[in-house]
């Protein structure tokens, strides 16, 4: 896991279409690569992508999570988001051990009002976010998550 946290903003010059094909990587990367010419522009280690609706949907190339008191909040795959391995596995982690998680559209007022924030990608797996704007999270959640997902690792290996 990051030792400093992410520093992100929002990339909202272009928004994320809701389709069938939205919950699936694919070869159309240009929004993508276009929030990333921004991120590297604003000096920023990562920028979250708006939906038609100008709900977050995801970042460059990870899931959101949003932690408030102690639950969790994601995007639902009907909110255009990519339908990620690491996703699932965090889901399911959360319901094994009691921790009570939503599936909701996330907005810059849940991004404001968070504790934290962490980021999950197959490729990268936990990242957790330092900074948006003026706001600064925790990672908590993340530690513990990156714990449990390294637990279950060890387990498979072993077994």
């Amino acid at each position: 896991m990051n030792q400093k946290g992410l520093w992100v903003d929002i990339y909202a010059d272009i928004k994320k279409q809701i389709n069938k094909l939205s919950n699936v990587k694919s070869g159309n990367a240009l929004l993508y690569v276009m929030a990333g010419l921004a991120k590297t522009s604003m000096k920023l280690d990562d920028c979250f992508i708006i939906n038609e609706n100008g709900s977050i949907c995801e970042s460059i190339s990870s899931n959101v999570f949003i932690v408030k008191n102690g639950c969790m909040y994601t995007a639902p795959l009907t909110e255009g988001c990519v339908d990620g391995i690491m996703r699932r596995q965090i889901l399911k982690i959360a319901t094994a051990n009691k921790v009570l998680t939503f599936e909701m559209p996330l907005t810059i007022n849940s991004l404001m009002n968070g504790d934290e924030v962490f980021l999950t990608s197959s490729i990268r797996g936990i990242r957790w976010v330092g900074q948006y704007k003026t706001k600064f999270y925790t990672n908590k959640m993340s530690v513990f998550f990156t714990e449990k997902l390294n637990e279950l690792t060890l387990n498979k290996t072993t077994v």
